[in-house]
């Protein structure tokens, strides 16, 4: 990748990553048979890059990042995965230069033509605009995608099942929930969000499958003004979130979580092992404040 111009698009990310710190303490079924789904080497997971659509869903940039030098794979991408776990194929298509007399330094599809980064066309399908990507080469969508079919959550579900285990947990009242997703084996990802304690707010990213439970704290400090991202009012809503996608082997669980706010959106990579804390860590992270 050429270098000279990618301090602008690096500094922008650096400050979206930073911003929500301070701020915060599939494609479909590849087969119906879960049992003859691949499974994923938890111990290798790849280092996978990110991009964003542009207006007309027919190409992604790729996000600058630094871990990936001048010879890389970048040129390798052959798929993206987007919300859900929806997927499509990808071609390599150039290296476009930043416009510095245009560019508004938002990365987002009215700014696409103007930013710096590797150019993808997209095959055989429409992404949808402006969503947020991971591209992977066939190797590794090969080795580490398990796209699991959604369904839309029944009339009767027991989330109260849920809220109830968690309240007894946390040894705290929950105001908000959402099922953010629902998978063909059962498996289910939702927001929870406690109640106040003074400043302390809490909030809570929920896997369950079956009989397990396991969760990621999200905590914040309300300030008058701002909690867990810029002036959030110290309030979340259901559509501030969205799942990139889910991977899933015997024990371990990894969830992409799409956070939005007001400055951009973060993807998290969440991962979940049985009697172990979750380890969360922010993969990428977009700059979209309005003008």
């Amino acid at each position: 990748m050429k270098k000279p111009c990618v301090i602008l698009s690096f500094l922008l990310f650096t400050f979206v990553i930073l911003l929500l710190s301070s701020c915060m303490s599939s494609n479909q079924s590849l087969q119906d048979d879960p049992d003859n789904q691949p499974r994923i080497d938890f111990n290798d997971l790849p280092h996978k890059a990110y991009g964003y659509a542009n207006v007309y869903g027919t190409k992604l940039i790729l996000l600058y990042d630094p871990e990936l030098d001048d010879n890389s794979q970048l040129n390798h991408f052959k798929y993206a995965v987007g919300e859900n776990g929806i997927s499509f194929e990808v071609d390599y298509e150039l290296f476009q230069e930043l416009n510095f007399n245009s560019t508004t330094g938002r990365q987002t599809m009215w700014n696409f033509e103007n930013e710096q980064g590797c150019v993808y066309t997209v095959k055989d399908t429409v992404a949808v605009p402006n969503d947020t990507y991971m591209l992977l080469t066939k190797e590794e969508y090969e080795k580490t995608v398990i796209a699991q079919e959604i369904t839309k959550a029944p009339e009767y579900n027991p989330i109260y099942e849920i809220e109830a285990e968690c309240e007894q947990k946390a040894n705290r009242k929950i105001k908000d929930s959402w099922i953010l997703t629902e998978y063909q084996s059962g498996l289910q990802i939702v927001m929870l969000v406690f109640e106040n304690i003074e400043e302390s707010l809490l909030a809570w990213l929920v896997v369950k499958d079956g009989d397990r439970l396991d969760y990621c704290e999200f905590p914040a400090t309300y300030d008058g003004l701002s909690g867990w991202s810029m002036e959030d009012n110290g309030t979340l809503k259901e559509d501030y979130f969205s799942i990139l996608c889910t991977l899933q082997n015997d024990q371990i669980i990894i969830v992409y979580l799409n956070w939005f706010d007001f400055e951009g959106n973060v993807v998290y990579e969440l991962s979940f092992i049985p009697e172990t804390k979750c380890s969360k860590r922010i993969v990428c992270g977009r700059y979209t404040s309005p003008l």
